[in-house]
Formats: C-alpha cells, structure tokens, sequence
C-alpha cells in the first residue's frame, strides 16, 4: 500500500513527468484500466452473487439484473462528470493560454514584395478608410523614404 501512494505521487516530485503530455496519458490510461478492472473483476461479481441470493430468498423467478444496470449507470455518471469538468476546465485554461500567446507571439520576419501591400488593404478594410487598389505582381512597388 505504501508503494502504492509512492507510484502515485512520482509524477508530483518529477516536473519532467509532469510536463510530458504522453507520460501523463500513459499514467492516466493505467490507473483508468485499474478502476475498470476493479469494477468487472471484484465488484460485479459479488454484488450479482449478492443479489442472486437475495433474489433466491425473496423467491424471484426472474430477477430484474439491477447490478448490472447500476454499474453501467455509475459508469455513466462518471463519465459525464468527467467530460463536463473536462470541457469547463479546458476551455477556460486553453482561452487563458491563447490571449497570452496572441499578447506575447511577435512575427520577425520580414514581408514579401506583395504582402506588404495585401498587409496595408487589410488595416485599411479594417480601419473603415479607402485602400488604393492593389498593385500587379508585375508592377513594382515604389518604397517612400
């Protein structure tokens, strides 16, 4: 059991592990593949015994198979929970995460001969003034000083 509470939090002490996405992922699966192997393993087969022998003293010809069904509802649950806490949390953590990298991305490079151009009639459109009507490629563009 010590071992246990050991393994699981490695990925807390290590920030490599933390920081790896597809570490993450694996660990997620495995500890995903425990929990569903506890339910079919251990779980489902006692409480159907359980139930089989409650329904045999309650003289039930055909038992309704509620174990079954309340397990698939649990899974249910969890899994709805699970995506709806998903998709609240992600949305707001990738919103945060796109306005800093749109506040801090800078481009470098320098334009091509008719992006500059296109780059002004954009600002233009955008702004509400009037464009001058855009250059040919074959025409050269006249750099003021």
């Amino acid at each position: 059991m010590i071992a246990l509470v050991f393994l699981g939090l490695i990925p807390k002490k290590l920030p490599a592990c933390g920081n790896n996405e597809r570490v993450l992922s694996i660990l997620n699966c495995f500890s995903a593949g425990i929990f569903l192997a506890m339910s079919l393993v251990h779980i489902m087969p006692e409480s159907s015994e359980t139930f089989s022998r409650w329904a045999q003293k309650a003289e039930i010809e055909r038992p309704f198979p509620l174990p079954y069904v309340c397990n698939f509802l649990g899974y249910l649950f969890i899994l709805f929970l699970d995506r709806v806490l998903a998709s609240i949390f992600t949305g707001y953590y990738n919103d945060r995460k796109s306005r800093a990298t749109v506040a801090v991305e800078v481009n470098t490079e320098e334009p091509k001969k008719g992006e500059a151009a296109a780059v002004e009639r954009a600002t233009d459109k955008e702004n509400g003034s009037e464009a001058a009507p855009a250059p040919a490629e074959n025409d050269e563009v006249k750099e003021e000083d």
